[in-house]
């Protein structure tokens, strides 16, 4: 009976891991909820960016339209309509700096950032979502990921000395820099 009890446990706490390799995402975020269904990406996208995040509408419109193939409309403002990806900076987040929410749902997108960086990291993990192998282009699964940085720097090695690497894998290794 402990045994059986005890690989119930082992399984239940591995679902979180299991979802997030699922949807591919690098690294690991600290809760991932999954849920039953999708959200498909309207024809006319609407991008609502907080005015703290002003100067980076134009980087969320091209990393958006780069991984979905739709081209974004984007407004400036805090109101989340239907049918929208909504970014957001909320001070008062109960989450270490850099921390972000990110919810999927019928409604649309939230992206919830306690700084202007938690919210562009939460675009990397939608980013994420998008790319994976496993999601249909133009959809994307509903979802709940409250993350944050656990360490203050994150790092990746490039070994040249025993690997060669041409020029288009060390530019694809620094676009994935980018994304952790």
């Amino acid at each position: 009976m402990r045994k059986s009890i005890l690989l119930i446990a082992i399984f239940l706490s591995s679902l979180s891991f299991v979802q997030a390799q699922k949807l591919d995402i690098i690294p690991k975020p600290v809760s991932v909820q999954q849920s039953a269904g999708q959200f498909v990406l309207p024809s006319v996208l609407k991008i609502t960016v907080d005015k703290k995040l002003k100067n980076s509408a134009d980087y969320i419109s091209t990393s958006i339209s780069k991984n979905a193939g739709i081209n974004p409309i984007v407004s400036t403002g805090r109101k989340h309509g239907k049918n929208t990806i909504s970014f957001l900076v909320d001070k008062k987040l109960e989450l270490p700096n850099e921390g972000y929410q990110l919810e999927i749902n019928q409604k649309g997108i939230f992206i919830k950032g306690k700084t202007e960086n938690g919210a562009l990291n939460g675009l990397q993990t939608l980013v994420q979502i998008c790319s994976a192998k496993e999601v249909k282009k133009g959809t994307v699964p509903f979802v709940k990921i409250e993350d944050y940085p656990r360490f203050d720097w994150r790092g990746m090695m490039l070994d040249c000395s025993r690997q060669f690497f041409d020029k288009q894998t060390v530019e694809n290794y620094i676009d994935w820099l980018a994304y952790a």
